[in-house]
């Protein structure tokens, strides 16, 4: 697996949980259960990759794993608001390991970071609607 690789799955991870936080409506949490919510995540999906042979082949596991994370920063930690797709578009989305796959254009995510106004286009696997 490629470094490009492993910057697409951090977009599509952090596009995640944006997406996640879109979909209630709480306040974002402290940013210590923040920090302990990411640090657990990652845990468990080191754990994940560690037993599994995808993405990262066995061979590569010493050297890839455990992955390699920036600081928790709580800033990150921001309630976004989806405006749903008016149109259906399906789009073909490259993933790691080269392969396209059908991705449903569900929406878009505003927020704020950091004080700079901010949108991501959200998508969905196209078969789960």
């Amino acid at each position: 697996m490629t470094i490009p690789a492993f910057h697409r799955l951090g977009v599509l991870l952090a596009a995640t949980a944006l997406l996640a936080t879109a979909c209630n409506n709480r306040p974002p949490d402290s940013p210590e259960a923040y920090a302990a919510r990411v640090a657990t995540a990652r845990a468990a999906k080191d754990a994940d990759f560690q037993q599994s042979n995808d993405p990262i082949p066995a061979d590569k596991k010493a050297q890839f794993l455990p992955l390699a994370y920036y600081p928790v920063d709580p800033g990150y930690n921001v309630v976004a608001a989806l405006t749903p797709a008016t149109e259906r578009v399906v789009v073909k989305m490259p993933t790691s390991s080269g392969q396209l796959r059908d991705m449903l254009r569900i929406g878009t995510l505003t927020f704020t970071l950091k004080g700079q106004p901010m949108s991501l286009v959200a998508f969905t696997e196209s078969d789960l609607d």
